[in-house]
């Protein structure tokens, strides 16, 4: 998923304005509003509801068409506020039924507002939204014009305001997407309400202003530059985009296509803009021949901005990404095709979803999905990466898909979304994950050329419309029909987008003499969710050769039907093989669980497996068996131990260790943690020393600290930073090198005081001043916990929400739970205040980062939670939702560990 303003006076005003003496301004100000009164509009129900409903939306899309916004904007360096002025224009349907119409407005203080050119003086804005009746408006064309004074935003969402600590340079950007068009502009922010925009700005001369369109004109005088731009194409509000700011480019081109890369002047000489344009013309390459649809912006830019909630955002010619894809420390190349494919995802959003747009956000996931998809696809099939890329995806979307869809609060693809808040709680694994997933499971199904012709007639028929599933499944039916194919779209959707929850298969195989007699699959659905599938798999038989290698001997699509036992009558009579799998290339979205024998050949014989793809999906279905009690998390902890050393592919490496991670810190009795963490400490620290690759090294690094549970473990580490800071033929990089700071002062090692104190004169950046909050947090003193809880709860705080949730990051620690405990009570007490009161992203923060997971397993934890989620009202979902989810993870957590023994 993403203005600015100041000192907007006329040259005029300004000028008669000199002639007046300093000291006569503050009684100008008294005698006009003692003649005049105070003309200024406030929202007289600020802290009201920020939210449109469905039914809201439908019916202003009724009254309103053929809109344009006009822009202008003005700014200063260092405010906290900018002035602006917006000239709405649009025509206007008269409904009998409807008594008014509103605009989308989040605003601090309007200094004028005219309706048709007359004056609006009453107390028009009200909760957020700013209100015309049926009298001030007239059928046909209409102009609304509002001057106003907002305050810049500091959430990562509006307008965001940002002060590089390094260099004190002042960035700006915009983040709009699913609502937030509306707190820079008065708007009908809605998907379905296209409209063209007029952007002119004001600036400091040395700042860079980028908008969707290019630049008509830059007039400059006096330190200030006016930019005005082209007129855009329409595009839906949430795409509406402005960066503003001292910003380092690099310009290069696609043929008659400008491409710019931006990013903070402290960040450029970490810039490796010859990579990010080499995907780039990559990707443009592959979607204009593969959609037959020629980029349809005038612009490519791309900017990495600071504080982003996400990690990127398909503004239209204007993409924005998060910093951390400016890479800091050396990446591997699993990083590097993960960049790649959020490079390509946000720009397959530029056919799909700004040239042809959902109707409403019930048609996010779609929009998300096909991103997603077509996003890993391309990385595979244009970019050096490769099949790489379907192994970040399946470690990442897929598995996140997986696991979300196995909570209390999944939900279908395609559901019903009342309102914007509702859509807020959708950006999930479903939406992304899932989504991508069935996409990819579709492909398989109806073959690629049927799903690209089906593309193609989709951006020919809608382009610069707005859709929905329909649309998008009757041209995906048309363009197999082309091929031959019978696709059923209507059953598909019934089955896939319409009902929620994850079902699992596994073989049940019968034989004599080496042969197979019988061969089931067993299809299970989770009782509540109890819907049996359609599923399109290709089953793979290995068998162990004479040099001890895993080879597959046999390869077959196979169609798994939607009731419990599906026979395959093709396999019967074929020999018995040593490991059977029944998703190999990782095509269909199920839980592909093994067998007693496959098992037992993968916990000997794993490693020696060649497809790297399919060594991972097996051991993602080792964790997923883990994780369901299938398997103990004390044998999947064996199996990494036993096995991960051997693994060949720094990837899948990766992949392992983060499920060991997870599986030592949720399904681990706390009286074996820290044995099992040492284990895995020292076999990291092991072959850490021992490996000359570079990949491996980074890897290796990554995860020596994070299986650090102990001050010994600690200390071992802190010593390497003292003498140095290498470990091997590694040297650890920074982001290292403060997980090792802050390990080192939340376990209270000796010297850790003059490390963070070192550590902060070597890394002045932004990212290091979080680190120093985390490290700070991380003291294991009832005064340090005591002071940064307090931090949490002060609504006055000037730390932004980033640089808290950094801070938050530090405060739980394993070794800490009896310091802690009494925060455990203190969080349920004030998570209801926190979630009203504050942002969205800080409240969802909050509880992630606080709820007291290390203490899970006490019941009177649980019982707090339990009674809270009971006594909520139904506008909390925020909070629902997450206590929901972690006490869905308590509920596995026990399950898990009924199997230890």
């Amino acid at each position: 998923y993403q203005r600015r303003v100041r000192g907007g006076m006329s040259t005029t005003s300004h000028q008669l304005l000199s002639l007046v003496p300093f000291v006569a301004l503050p009684l100008a100000g008294v005698l006009y509003n003692h003649f005049c009164g105070d003309k200024t509009i406030k929202d007289t129900q600020p802290s009201g509801p920020n939210n449109l409903t469905e039914e809201e939306a439908a019916q202003r899309k009724k009254q309103v068409k053929d809109v344009e916004y006009t822009i202008n904007l003005e700014l200063e360096e260092r405010e906290k506020t900018y002035k602006a002025r917006t000239r709405v224009s649009f025509h206007y349907t008269v409904n009998e039924k409807v008594d008014s119409l509103f605009l989308d407005f989040v605003g601090h203080k309007i200094t004028k507002l005219s309706v048709n050119g007359n004056v609006v003086t009453s107390k028009a804005l009200k909760s957020n939204r700013l209100h015309f009746s049926k009298k001030q408006l007239k059928e046909g064309q209409n102009v609304i014009e509002v001057e106003y004074i907002n305050l810049y935003d500091h959430t990562g969402a509006g307008f965001h305001q940002f002060i590089d600590t390094e260099d004190n340079e002042e960035y700006l950007y915009t983040n709009f997407e699913p609502f937030d068009a509306h707190r820079l502009f008065p708007s009908f922010d809605q998907p379905d309400i296209k409209a063209r925009y007029s952007l002119t700005v004001k600036a400091p001369s040395k700042w860079t202003v980028l908008a969707n369109d290019v630049r008509s004109t830059s007039i400059s005088q006096q330190g200030y530059t006016t930019h005005q731009f082209k007129k855009t194409p329409q595009i839906s509000t949430y795409l509406f985009a402005v960066v503003v700011g001292p910003y380092s480019s690099v310009s290069d081109s696609y043929g008659d296509i400008p491409l710019g890369i931006y990013c903070r002047r402290s960040l450029v000489k970490h810039l490796d803009h010859e990579e990010l344009f080499k995907v780039t013309k990559q990707g443009l390459k592959f979607y204009e021949e593969f959609f037959d649809y020629k980029y349809p912006f005038s612009k490519y830019d791309q900017v990495f901005v600071p504080e982003f909630n996400h990690g990127a955002m398909e503004n239209v010619g204007c993409v924005t990404f998060t910093e951390y894809y400016i890479f800091r420390d050396p990446p591997t190349k699993a990083s590097l095709a993960n960049r790649a494919d959020t490079v390509l995802h946000e720009m397959a959003h530029m056919w799909f979803g700004n040239l042809v747009s959902p109707k409403w956000w019930d048609g996010l996931w779609l929009n998300e999905s096909f991103a997603t998809y077509l996003a890993a696809y391309a990385v595979a099939k244009a970019t050096d990466y490769g099949d790489l890329s379907w192994q970040v995806f399946n470690s990442g979307m897929k598995a996140w898909a997986y696991r979300v869809d196995q909570l209390s609060t999944t939900h279908p693809i395609q559901g019903k979304v009342p309102d914007t808040d509702a859509t807020f709680l959708n950006f999930d694994g479903i939406t992304y994950g899932k989504g991508a997933s069935l996409l990819k499971q579709l492909v398989f199904l109806i073959g690629e050329e049927s799903f690209r012709t089906g593309m193609r007639m989709y951006f020919k028929e809608f382009e610069w419309k707005n859709t929905d599933i329909h649309d998008f499944l009757g041209t995906l039916s048309s363009g197999a029909r082309k091929h031959n194919i019978n696709f059923d779209a209507v059953e598909w959707s019934k089955q896939w987008l319409e009902k929620a929850g994850l079902n699992s298969i596994i073989p049940r195989i019968k034989s004599e003499n080496g042969k197979i007699t019988s061969f089931l699959v067993i299809q299970e659905a989770p009782a509540e969710h109890p819907t049996l599938r359609n599923h399109f798999v290709e089953v793979v038989f290995i068998n162990l050769n004479k040099e001890g290698k895993a080879v597959p001997v046999l390869t077959r699509r196979a169609e798994i039907l939607p009731q419990e036992e599906t026979t395959l009558k093709s396999l019967e009579g074929v020999d018995l093989p040593d490991f059977v799998f029944l998703n190999n290339g990782d095509h269909a979205y199920v839980k592909a669980l093994l067998d007693d024998r496959s098992e037992q050949f993968a916990r000997e014989h794993l490693e020696t497996i060649d497809d790297s793809l399919l060594r991972q999906v097996i051991w993602v279905t080792c964790y997923s068996m883990t994780r369901d009690a299938l398997i103990s998390s004390e044998k999947y902890l064996d199996l990494v131990l036993n096995k991960v050393s051997f693994e060949t592919d720094p990837k899948l490496v990766s992949t392992i260790l983060r499920t060991a991670q997870a599986t030592l810190l949720s399904y681990v009795p706390e009286k074996e943690v820290i044995r099992i963490a040492e284990k895995l400490f020292n076999l990291a620290l092991q072959q850490l020393q021992n490996t000359k690759e570079k990949e491996f090294s980074i890897i290796w690094a990554d995860y020596v600290t994070s299986f650090a549970f102990t001050k010994e473990s600690a200390e071992k580490l802190a010593s390497v930073l003292r003498s140095g800071g290498q470990i091997g033929q590694h040297k650890l990089s920074s982001m290292q090198r403060w997980d090792i700071v802050m390990r080192a002062n939340a376990y209270g090692v000796e010297g850790a005081s003059e490390l963070l104190t070192n550590e902060e004169k070597h890394d002045p950046s932004d990212e290091g001043k979080k680190a120093v909050l985390m490290c700070k947090t991380s003291v294991p003193t009832a005064e340090n916990k005591e002071k940064a809880w307090n931090r949490y709860h002060d609504k006055n705080t000037t730390l932004s929400n980033h640089q808290l949730i950094a801070d938050m990051e530090g405060f739980l620690w394993f070794s800490q739970r009896d310091l802690l405990k009494k925060y455990g009570d203190l969080f349920f007490e004030n998570v209801r205040s926190v979630c009203k009161e504050r942002n969205k992203e800080f409240a969802v923060a909050y509880i992630n980062s606080l709820f007291p997971n290390w203490f899970e397993r006490d019941p009177n934890i649980i019982k707090k939670a339990e009674e809270l989620l009971e006594s909520l009202n139904p506008e909390e979902k925020i909070l629902e939702r997450c206590l929901k989810e972690h006490l869905d993870g308590i509920y596995r957590a026990q399950k898990c560990l009924s199997l230890w023994h």
